[in-house]
């Protein structure tokens, strides 16, 4: 399995770092927040890509351990075939744990499934909040 890229983070302070383990998925209680977009996008094309998501969503087992929680906000761009072509944490949860799953996730999700209207370039840039949440 290839490495994932490493996520950038922007304005977000970084505690000591550390590798994050994925443990099997742990359902998060919050429900999902709908992404926002550069461009406009149906809610169902919404509705798809948090699903996505949602699925691919797990715990990091030592951020689990460690009781550590937050919401991760991310930017990520998608290819007019649907991949995801890059991935920014834009605002942290004072959890590099949390933020590098947050990432981590986004490009496990993909491919998603092509923009029904890619932007400029063909890409569609959308962010969208990830809570990790253990209740």
């Amino acid at each position: 399995m290839a490495a994932l890229p490493k996520p950038t983070t922007a304005g977000t302070p970084s505690p000591a770092a550390a590798t994050p383990t994925a443990a099997a998925g742990l359902p998060l209680s919050a429900p999902p927040t709908p992404p926002s977009t550069s461009s406009s996008v149906t809610a169902d094309y919404a509705a798809t890509v948090n699903g996505r998501l949602e699925r691919a969503k797990t715990y990091p087992r030592l951020a689990r351990m460690r009781r550590e929680e937050g919401t991760v906000q991310v930017r990520f761009t998608l290819a007019r075939d649907g991949t995801v072509t890059a991935c920014t944490v834009t605002g942290g949860s004072g959890h590099d744990l949390l933020d590098v799953e947050a990432c981590a996730l986004v490009y496990r999700a993909s491919p998603m499934p092509p923009p029904p209207d890619a932007g400029p370039g063909g890409r569609l840039d959308m962010a969208v909040p990830i809570r990790f949440s253990l209740n």
